[in-house]
């Protein structure tokens, strides 16, 4: 899977208005790299929708 492939199918997990944190992107893009399976794609944000890297 190619970078924008990633950043696609991570958008496509959210609401229409959402939106995903460049720390998200870059967690997907070095777990795509290094060959290992995510965790889900489950994103870690807190119940306000902040990123919590």
């Amino acid at each position: 899977m190619e970078a924008s492939e990633t950043i696609l199918a991570l958008l496509a997990d959210r609401a229409a208005e959402a939106t995903i944190c460049p720390s998200e992107v870059a967690r997907s893009l070095a777990t795509m790299a290094s060959g290992k399976s995510s965790a889900g794609g489950v994103a870690q944000h807190d119940a306000g929708g902040s990123c919590r890297s």
